[in-house]
């Protein structure tokens, strides 16, 4: 096998040989390849640690009685029948890096199956929710409502499959939020000084790709009943029955999706804790405690977009999800 001469006469050529090249006409592609592979190198470099990190230390049980949220990880794959016109549910996620961050709390990944068996054993006192469940046919519409139910019942960590656990669950909350926080929310548009484009409703709009909550939420229980409402409401406009009606991305977002989440949170707090305007939470900076509602600013849960002070290119320190917007519940693709 030959072998490297590595002597000072081969170093020698070969450092003139890469100071030349980066003289004349070669010069500038070459600078702008070598700081674009440097580029590569460190955010390669920074995933690696924040994916990788040293797991977190078993829970110190002072530490375990002083949340609320309980130790489980629930995520949702559910089947994309073929008559639906969209992109399909995705198939693998990120699933290692909530449970190699998480090593303490159970994770469940929800089938079909699971579900049904979930919602047969703790809503057999609310049929009405358990038909309109099955009613729908669209697998977003199902997986949304099904997020709300599991956490409204058993609380938990609920996150899309195509979403990162940068951080261990139990570091989310800061320390003085810890014996008060009961439901975990962020951030998926900030208005600002920005225009707000059409398909944006609200000046804030929350994500609902995570969601973490103590067991019997209230906000959570109005959301159930806000999505039964609209999907019955849609039902009637469109003179036909849940199972038949083929939803689009606009009537998804109004009946389950963040618009639904945004229009229940935003009358939850003005009710319950006096904001007088969603514009009073634009620009946050630090998780902000309203009742036993702690709100996250937009780089917690949405980093990585063009809008809404969102640090965009490089995972941001206060990052705690990365969502991967794969958007596989599209319908209008």
């Amino acid at each position: 096998m030959p072998t490297l001469n590595l002597n000072s006469a081969n170093l020698c050529r070969g450092t003139r040989y890469i100071s030349n090249a980066f003289k004349g006409r070669h010069r500038t592609p070459l600078i702008v390849l070598a700081l674009w592979c440097l580029a590569c190198w460190a955010w390669l470099y920074w995933e690696h640690l924040l994916l990788v990190a040293r797991p977190p230390d078993p829970p110190h049980s002072a530490n375990f009685k002083r949340t609320h949220i309980p130790r489980t990880i629930w995520q949702i794959q559910l089947p994309m029948p073929e008559f639906i016109p969209a992109k399909g549910t995705s198939r693998e996620g990120h699933a290692t890096s909530w449970m190699h961050h998480n090593p303490y709390y159970t994770y469940t990944r929800l089938s079909i199956d699971d579900a049904r068996q979930f919602l047969q054993t703790h809503y057999a006192d609310r049929p009405e929710y358990l038909k309109t469940y099955e009613d729908l046919q669209n697998p977003a519409l199902k997986s949304d409502l099904l997020r709300y139910l599991v956490l409204a019942k058993v609380g938990g960590v609920y996150s899309d499959l195509d979403t990162k656990a940068l951080k261990p669950v139990d570091n989310w909350i800061p320390e003085p939020y810890r014996p008060h926080a009961r439901l975990l929310i962020g951030f998926e548009w900030d208005q600002r000084d920005q225009e707000t484009p059409s398909w944006y409703t609200y000046p804030i709009q929350f994500q609902q790709w995570t969601i973490a909550a103590a067991p019997g939420h209230p906000l959570l229980q109005q959301m159930l009943e806000y999505t039964h409402a609209q999907l019955q409401n849609l039902s009637t406009f469109h003179n036909t029955t849940l199972g038949s009606l083929h939803f689009t991305d606009e009537e998804i977002w109004t009946a389950t999706g963040p618009r639904a989440w945004t229009e229940t949170i935003w009358r939850y707090l003005r009710d319950n804790e006096g904001l007088a305007n969603l514009t009073n939470l634009s620009y946050l900076e630090e998780p902000r405690l309203m009742g036993d509602v702690l709100i996250y600013p937009i780089n917690a849960f949405g980093s990585g977009q063009g809008h809404s002070g969102s640090y965009r290119w490089f995972t941001p320190k206060d990052g705690l999800v990365k969502h991967y917007f794969h958007g596989s519940w599209r319908v209008q693709m």
